[in-house]
């Protein structure tokens, strides 16, 4: 743990021990606390935080750390302005720092088809002669599976279940867990990697690192891994636009949930075009709307009895499909019945059409507009107008 030496270095400790009762890591922000109690002694200020005091610290970041910086100094004179109300709290906008938006950039298929050929192209040295068999796999799993990167270099081995085909998160984002199924061939791919590197590295255990260091046992370091990845998308040729404009390495989460939006958008374009073929109904609660118009979702409305759709089965999609075909059929019969009568449509439009049109004809006839009922429309269409009578 950081050691403080400024006059603020009991709120400081305080502060940092606070974060981390409510759960939160605060790794690189310790490192910032740090820097703050470094500018805090160097200015000797009698108050707690002020307006210089923060000016200082924040401009003392980079470009692409001063928004980092603002926050947390915001947090910590938050955290100190409940004891101390003279302390300063910088607006959101402080020094017109703006948190800069990072431009995400997903791979085509052809660039992706480079980038996983050059995982295996990596290059090799003294200290860590695992590193394009441990890096490789590990870039490629990053693409595959959509992890975050803390959350891979924090699996161990006994977290990727190769049998089941499932990677436990212990600790993922807000220190939530979760399990994230693999795709056959990821799955294939796996046991290869750890069947090499046992042949390796033969004195490893269960709670080793699933992606180690040189040492073989510990997790490889963050920064090794992400000019790994620099080192790859040169070697597939693809070109970074520097800091902030990628591609970076958590892009390759963007490209793992690319495709996922465009084959659920499919899905939800087929349920809207041709419902009636679309065989997963899902448990969501509808209403019952006029004949012949989609089912609504329930409204709560009173009078309106919801139901629960029930996923469609291959034993009941055959007995829906024969009902339809015997109403077919016994509507044929009574329309040949009945004198050759066309049989009114159900459509909304076609319905609204005829009442329009009767209503016109009526007003044409005589009838006026306090009729009560309009007359058929085939009864009127050879009936002169009111002028020709």
């Amino acid at each position: 743990m950081t050691t403080f030496y400024s006059s603020l270095a009991p709120q400081l400790a305080r502060f940092l021990a606070h974060k981390r009762a409510l759960g939160l890591t605060y790794r690189n922000e310790e490192w910032l606390l740090g820097e703050l109690d470094r500018v805090a002694a160097a200015g000797a200020s009698d108050r707690a935080i002020d307006e210089p005091l923060v000016r200082r610290f924040v401009g003392d970041g980079t470009r692409g750390s001063r928004s980092h910086r603002l926050t947390v100094v915001r947090q910590v004179a938050r955290f100190m302005a409940v004891e101390d109300p003279d302390t300063f709290v910088p607006p959101r906008r402080f020094l017109g720092v703006r948190r800069p938006k990072p431009v995400i950039r997903v791979l085509s298929r052809a660039e992706v088809g480079r980038f996983l050929n050059a995982c295996n192209a990596l290059s090799e040295s003294a200290r860590y002669p695992h590193r394009r068999l441990i890096h490789g796999t590990a870039l490629r799993t990053l693409l595959f599976t959509g992890l975050r990167r803390g959350e891979l270099l924090s699996l161990t081995s006994s977290d990727v279940d190769l049998t089941a085909g499932v990677i436990t998160v212990r600790r993922g984002k807000f220190g939530k867990s979760r399990f994230v199924p693999i795709s056959p061939d990821t799955v294939e791919h796996l046991r290869k990697y750890e069947d090499e590197l046992r042949s390796r590295i033969t004195t490893r255990e269960a709670g080793d690192a699933f992606f180690p260091g040189p040492d073989g046992r510990h997790a490889c370091r963050p920064a090794g891994l992400y000019w790994a990845f620099r080192e790859a998308i040169d070697i597939a040729g693809i070109a970074h636009g520097g800091r902030g404009d990628g591609p970076r390495l958590h892009d390759a989460r963007h490209n793992f949930s690319t495709p996922m939006r465009s084959a659920a958008r499919t899905v939800r374009l087929a349920w809207r075009s041709k419902p009636w073929r679309w065989a997963w109904r899902g448990p969501l609660e509808v209403t019952h709307g006029a004949s012949g118009s989609r089912p609504r979702r329930s409204t709560g409305a009173p009078g309106r009895r919801p139901r629960t759709l029930r996923p469609m089965t291959d034993a009941r999609l055959s007995a829906a499909s024969a009902g339809a075909s015997s109403a077919i059929g016994s509507a044929g019969t009574s329309a040949s019945s009945s004198g050759n009568r066309p049989r009114r449509r159900s459509s909304r439009s076609t319905r609204r059409a005829i009442v329009a049109t009767s209503r016109a004809t009526s007003r044409s006839v005589g009838g006026g507009a306090g009729s009560k009922r309009a007359a058929p429309v085939a009864s009127v269409v050879n009936t002169p107008s009111k002028t020709s009578v």
